[in-house]
């Protein structure tokens, strides 16, 4: 999910001391203390892209692992499907995701709060 409150047009939209005082929850963030694993993520895409990883890069990235993990021993694409749906606990940059009996995500999300039109902090809100 990428939050209207991460593009930077709404802060120049709202200027920043409009944009103050904003609470918001987002799929991932670069302003938190993250994991071993993120910090790399985070590392490497700034020095490839030299530019902040958005919330869609960091779920595509993790995307890409679930579905990896997901084939570990499969034969076939329906048991990638069963394996995926039993994900439980995965560790990846954006935090835990596992799935519940209805195939919903259940995952790791972040409150961010806006002040000045930069986001100052973010808490990590596990489900």
């Amino acid at each position: 999910m990428l939050s209207l409150f991460q593009v930077e047009e709404f802060v120049q939209q709202a200027t920043a001391e409009r944009a103050s005082n904003i609470y918001f929850i987002s799929g991932f963030s670069t302003t938190v203390d993250v994991s071993a694993k993120a910090k790399a993520f985070l590392e490497a895409y700034r020095a490839k892209y030299n530019e902040e990883p958005s919330t869609f890069s960091a779920l595509a990235y993790d995307s890409v692992y679930l579905v990896a993990n997901a084939a570990k021993g499969a034969k076939n694409s329906g048991e990638i499907k069963d394996n995926l749906a039993k994900t439980k606990d995965f560790d990846g940059v954006t935090g835990q995701t596992s799935f519940d009996a209805d195939h919903n995500t259940v995952k790791t999300a972040y409150m961010m709060t806006m002040n000045n039109g930069k986001v100052e902090e973010a808490e990590v809100v596990k489900p």
